[in-house]
């Protein structure tokens, strides 16, 4: 969803809502979209107990382009 534009990723939330699994979930759009702003700025993201409680997370985004240049 971080690269998606806002228009789409708005749709997207409209009719699929954010679901609260932990005490540490994003709950409200509007801190949804900032983690994604700042997951662009990044370019990863280290998330701890989101999505499940006592869980580290690393995620990195790779472009296609990027995995090109490696073959």
């Amino acid at each position: 969803m971080t690269y998606l534009e806002d228009e789409e990723l708005s749709g997207i939330l409209e009719t699929e809502p954010l679901i609260v699994s932990t005490k540490k979930s994003l709950a409200d759009v509007v801190t949804f979209k900032g983690r994604l702003a700042e997951i662009r700025r990044q370019e990863f993201l280290i998330d701890e107990s989101e999505p499940i409680d006592e869980v580290t997370e690393i995620s990195v985004f790779v472009r296609l382009s990027k995995l090109k240049l490696l073959r």
